[in-house]
């Protein structure tokens, strides 16, 4: 798979290369990319457009997921992460029907991708889905729900991305 999350067809931006644990490779903007600590600092450090940035703890369905919203999002003002004193989230709609298409499977992957790529609104957004969605289970539901996801998923214990 070669997939291309670019802006807009007038969007000049250089494109990146990101390639997943499959292989599969995804040319997306800075513009995109950018809501990545993660990936922003890779690029910063002079990476080349050419050589594709390793990310082997996420697979490409889960890649996908995260470069929609990251995609949706990219025209956002600034995140502020520091919410102290904040009125409580509320989750546009866009992004509340984009987490209840999800499986619990694919939550816990794009969370646990979201964790390695460090994007900061999408982890307050996930954190308001999952405390939503967790309150409305009993304590053993949760229990057998994380006993299932264990070790789940590429990103249980993989070092961040890489451009080896």
């Amino acid at each position: 798979m070669n997939t291309t999350y670019a802006a807009q067809a007038d969007d000049r931006h250089t494109n990146y290369i990101i390639q997943t644990l499959n292989g599969d490779q995804f040319k997306v903007t800075f513009k995109i990319l950018g809501q990545s600590i993660t990936f922003a600092n890779a690029i910063s450090k002079n990476h080349s457009e050419s050589t594709p940035i390793r990310v082997p703890q996420i697979d490409t369905p889960t890649m996908e997921k995260v470069l929609e919203w990251c995609s949706r999002h990219k025209d956002d003002a600034p995140y502020n992460m520091n919410r102290k004193n904040k009125r409580p989230l509320v989750l546009p709609r866009w992004d509340k029907a984009f987490f209840d298409d999800m499986s619990s499977q694919q939550l816990f992957d794009v969370l646990s991708a979201v964790t390695h790529l460090k994007i900061p609104k999408l982890m307050d957004y996930m954190c308001k889905i999952i405390g939503t969605f967790a309150s409305k289970k009993t304590s053993e539901d949760l229990k057998l729900l994380f006993e299932d996801n264990e070790g789940a998923g590429p990103a249980s214990d993989q070092p961040g991305p890489s451009t080896a």
